[in-house]
């Protein structure tokens, strides 16, 4: 047999080979080595800066006016803030008035025991006659006070008298009455104020808040003592309430003395 050669052309191709159609070659390496050679020759891209992140903007809902209930009157439009003329200056509003002056705090008071010397009833005049036992308030101390809470025709009232029985309470006495029994001070509603205003000592002022501020409970002890019925214990208790209030009551600076 004859070999034939690779270019013979009466050589037939084998059925299985493809028929040449006239495109080139697969080029596909070649379109590669392109796209590298490109992107190799091509500017590089500018860097990207660094630094923080930006944030990202939280969202705000609108603000939007609540519409009035049904039937309510419309709001007034805002007026615009008027500015002072060119010159003149801005009104500062005023201060408020300073609170009448007050008295200095006390510090709260106690006692041990209260003894009942007489209850003397009546129409227009009572009194509870009565001892207090060691009242203190703060460092302060005072062994016994003795005094009258009583009523005239409805208005409370305190005494107190240099007398026997009676115990030294006071280092400036400031009564200036006397009677069958001896020398006597007696304060009544209206005068209170103006009593504790002029007391100078510093001692008989404190000895006077500490025992004006028990008031209503000497009362309700000398009351039980005396065996009063529960609404005569009220009134009672009431009558002292009453100089303790207007011992509390602020005092208008030109009413006030050297003791305020």
């Amino acid at each position: 047999m004859v070999p034939t050669s690779a270019t013979d052309p009466t050589v037939s191709p084998p059925a299985s080979a493809a028929p040449d159609l006239g495109v080139p070659p697969d080029t596909t390496d070649q379109t590669v080595k392109r796209v590298i050679a490109a992107q190799e020759s091509a500017p590089p891209a500018p860097a990207t800066p660094k630094g923080p992140t930006p944030a990202t903007p939280r969202y705000a809902p609108p603000n939007l006016a609540v519409p009035p209930p049904p039937g309510a009157p419309a709001a007034k439009a805002s007026e615009p803030m008027q500015r002072p003329p060119t010159g003149v200056a801005a009104k500062r509003p005023s201060a408020s008035p300073a609170p009448a002056a007050l008295r200095k705090p006390r510090p709260a008071a106690r006692y041990e025991a209260v003894r009942l010397h007489q209850y003397l009833p009546g129409e227009s005049y009572r009194h509870l006659e009565l001892t207090v036992a060691s009242l203190a308030a703060g460092p302060a101390r005072w062994a016994a006070l003795r005094l009258k809470l009583a009523s005239k025709d409805g208005e409370p009232r305190l005494e107190f008298r240099q007398a026997p029985g009676w115990p030294h309470m006071f280092r400036d006495w400031l009564g200036r009455a006397s009677d069958k029994f001896g020398p006597f001070l007696r304060i009544t509603l209206p005068e209170l104020q103006e009593f504790l205003a002029s007391i100078t000592d510093e001692r008989d002022a404190a000895m006077m808040q500490a025992l004006i501020s028990v008031l209503p409970r000497l009362a309700e002890d000398a009351c039980r003592q005396a065996g009063l019925s529960v609404a005569e214990t009220g009134e009672w208790i009431a009558t002292a309430k009453l100089l303790l209030d207007e011992a509390g009551r602020p005092v208008a600076p030109e009413a006030a003395g050297p003791g305020a």
